[in-house]
């Protein structure tokens, strides 16, 4: 797609890339009921776009621990379609399924992780998951398979859910030494990314059933890091070395730095 979804504090616009031009075309937050209820709806933490069926979703999350899901191509002011709040803190974290489009993940500041279909008229979740007792700060449907899913936590710990058993976790990785902040999964192999506020940036093998498993690789940067997502590659990528890294820091620098996993220490 040529569009992108961008969220900030009180933010929620859909932008339209043409040649060398950036073009706002939706604003879903323009309605007079958004600007009336700010107190209600509360800051975004995180915004997701959906898949196939459901790509004219856009969910939000926010810290009044209330997920909204709003219809980008309605022709109403009003755009909100759906409402969840059954989170009793923020909601750090959502994620859509890219292979079923209907499911909807959420993790919060509560410590629970809830699954939720969009098919559904219920505004309760199909389940919830509790991983940790700390909160959840990031996590990410596998695009792989549709039941597997990986979380990473305050106490900077990773786990690795099969939703076929909502009540126990499939592995868990004892990644980082203080609080794992972001969490992604490479979109053509089989691995996950995280960043942390030790300000380390690992990568780790899904397909590796070691119970001792250490990352693959870790990139030392020079502040904590706030974010990480693999860059997807048109060409495709065959080997995790030729990977890409974009990663952002909590610090006053609003830049974003590239690494290369072939060349780690200096960021591109």
């Amino acid at each position: 797609s040529d569009s992108v979804v961008i969220a900030g504090k009180n933010l929620l616009q859909i932008l339209k890339f043409e040649n060398s031009t950036i073009t706002p075309v939706n604003d879903l937050l323009s309605s007079s009921y958004y600007l009336k209820n700010k107190k209600v709806i509360g800051s975004i933490l995180d915004v997701e776009a959906g898949y196939h069926n459901h790509s004219k979703f856009i969910a939000t999350s926010t810290t009044t621990g209330s997920i909204f899901i709003f219809n980008n191509t309605s022709q109403s002011k009003n755009k909100l379609v759906l409402k969840y709040s059954d989170h009793t803190r923020a909601v750090n974290s959502i994620s859509f399924s890219q292979l079923d489009s209907h499911s909807l993940l959420s993790g919060s500041q509560d410590g629970a992780m809830k699954l939720w279909d969009l098919r559904s008229n219920l505004t309760k979740p199909v389940f919830t998951m509790i991983g940790n007792s700390d909160a959840v700060r990031s996590l990410k449907f596998s695009p792989f398979h549709n039941k597997k899913m990986c979380a990473i936590f305050d106490s900077g710990v990773i786990q690795k859910w099969d939703l076929r058993v909502p009540t126990q976790f499939e592995r868990k990785f004892n990644a980082h030494t203080g609080p794992g902040l972001s969490i992604d999964w490479h979109p053509e192999l089989d691995y996950i990314v995280s960043g942390g506020r030790d300000k380390q940036v690992q990568v780790w093998n899904m397909n590796n059933n070691d119970a001792r498993q250490l990352p693959e690789h870790v990139i030392y940067t020079a502040a904590p890091v706030n974010n990480v997502c693999f860059r997807p590659n048109s060409n495709g990528v065959s080997n995790i070395l030729n990977a890409e890294v974009a990663t952002t820091f909590l610090t006053n620098d609003l830049s974003v730095q590239i690494y290369s996993l072939k060349r780690k220490y200096i960021p591109e």
